[in-house]
């Protein structure tokens, strides 16, 4: 499976499990409807950078585990401190 499956598998995921509709996602996020949504949901558009740090940090998951390249959900707080 490709990161980009997993990737719409997991916001799918979250947004099931937090159940929000895609409607309220769209209107929290600034689409006009839920198109966007869905296509992100059903593999069929990415979302930009800027939009993927802000679904991580809506659903506060790891960045990493939402775009598949860890299986590891949350990260610890003290790891975000570090400076660059």
């Amino acid at each position: 499976m490709s990161n980009q499956d997993l990737f719409s598998k997991r916001l799918k995921l979250l947004r099931i499990t937090y159940g929000l509709s895609m409607k309220t996602l769209a209107d929290v996020w600034g689409y006009k409807n839920t198109g966007t949504i869905s296509q992100f949901e059903n593999n069929k558009s990415s979302p930009s950078f800027n939009r993927l740090i802000q679904v991580a940090n809506f659903y506060a998951v790891a960045l990493d585990w939402l775009v598949g390249r860890s299986n590891i959900i949350y990260t610890r707080s003290e790891e975000h401190t570090s400076e660059l």
